[in-house]
């Protein structure tokens, strides 16, 4: 069996909602290029990539 491993660096996406009929669904998403490469299915990608992000 291969080693598979994961590295924080590497982007990583996931549904977050249950997989039922609803008026809204979440994705998770972290790692390094995540935000660039989730706003590609975005109709307005360059609103999401210059958005500000949280802060504290």
């Amino acid at each position: 069996m291969e080693n598979l491993s994961y590295t924080p660096e590497e982007p990583i996406t996931a549904i977050a909602t249950a997989l039922s009929p609803a008026a809204l669904g979440i994705i998770r998403t972290s790692g390094k290029g995540s935000i660039e490469n989730v706003a590609k299915i975005f109709s307005r990608p360059k609103a999401l990539t210059e958005a500000q992000g949280n802060s504290f």
